[in-house]
């Protein structure tokens, strides 16, 4: 089984507080730390395998990580991105005790209006195409793969 060296210890550390902050608005308390560590551990050589993303560059220069996987994701399926933020979904949930909330507020589940509904998912696409557009050009601009 591989085992993590010191200094990437650190930088999982960053990684998992940069997502839980940017992609869930919560802080990762230090079971979910060491868990993502022991991800990394455990299924390390697996990963390697992967697509990777200079997860440097996205820390250190704050990009749009939400962005950045979903392009991706759609480019290059089971990229190590993608697994990263699969990992953190489930950590978020085993801290939280819930599944991560969407961005979307649960009072639109009482809509009734077809109009309103019309236009926010017109919304969702037209967001959903500039996550896409966003996250192609971080990765070209700032060389990440």
């Amino acid at each position: 089984m591989p085992r993590i060296a010191p200094g990437q210890s650190d930088t999982l550390h960053l990684e998992i507080a940069f997502i839980f902050r940017e992609i869930f608005d919560v802080n990762a308390q230090q079971e979910a730390i060491a868990a993502y560590s022991c991800f990394h551990t455990v299924y390390g050589t697996s990963l390697l395998t992967r697509k990777g993303v200079n997860m440097t560059k996205v820390l250190n220069r704050r990009l749009d990580v939400e962005a950045i996987e979903f392009f991706l994701r759609t480019r290059y399926p089971g990229n190590l991105l993608t697994c990263k933020l699969w990992a953190c979904a489930y950590l978020y949930e085993a801290q939280e005790g819930v599944a991560p909330r969407g961005r979307i507020q649960v009072r639109l589940g009482r809509l009734t209006s077809p109009l309103l509904c019309l236009v926010i998912l017109t919304w969702f696409g037209v967001r959903s195409a500039v996550k896409w557009l966003k996250g192609g050009l971080q990765v070209y601009w700032h060389h990440l793969l």
